[in-house]
């Protein structure tokens, strides 16, 4: 059953991304305490200690507010009442507005309910910025602009046969 209207849920992820996007350090409260986690970069497992530091570190690195908007939501009741929730969205960082392969994120949330709210038990970012050309399931296109990279120093010779 797709959740196509506003929800409690959404709301919460709206929230979420309000508040990560407005640098709010508030935001560490969300996460439980038995939070486990996946950045959208690394291959690093998080447990709320470390996903915490590197709160820390992502807010020092861009300390300038940003708005994210999620573009598509759905979720899941889970058996044990926890909330299975996945989000698209496009995070508008002033620092890559030149570059629109780096603004998608998709995030898998595990809620857990509490009084009037829910906490994050589990978060999984992943960025969308392998795939340069719109029908490419794997980054063949990425790949040959890395390759030329390393073998002359400039990818401006293949920049036109991206599109």
């Amino acid at each position: 059953m797709k959740h196509q209207f506003l929800s409690k849920e959404r709301d919460f992820i709206t929230s979420y991304f309000n508040q990560y996007g407005g640098r709010n350090p508030l935001i560490r409260d969300y996460f439980s305490d038995d939070f486990v986690g996946l950045d959208g970069i690394s291959t690093k497992i998080y447990n709320k200690i470390e996903w915490l530091k590197a709160l820390e570190d992502d807010f020092e690195q861009i300390s300038k507010p940003f708005n994210i908007r999620v573009s598509d939501f759905d979720f899941r009741v889970l058996e044990n009442g926890d909330i299975l929730a996945v989000a698209v969205s496009f995070w508008d960082i002033e620092l890559f507005q030149d570059m629109p392969e780096y603004d998608k994120i998709r995030s898998v949330f595990v809620m857990q309910p509490k009084k009037n709210s829910y906490s994050i038990s589990h978060l999984s970012n992943s960025i969308s910025l392998i795939a340069l050309k719109q029908n490419e399931i794997y980054p063949f296109t990425l790949r040959k602009l890395l390759n030329n990279l390393k073998k002359t120093g400039s990818w401006l010779g293949e920049a036109s046969q991206i599109s």
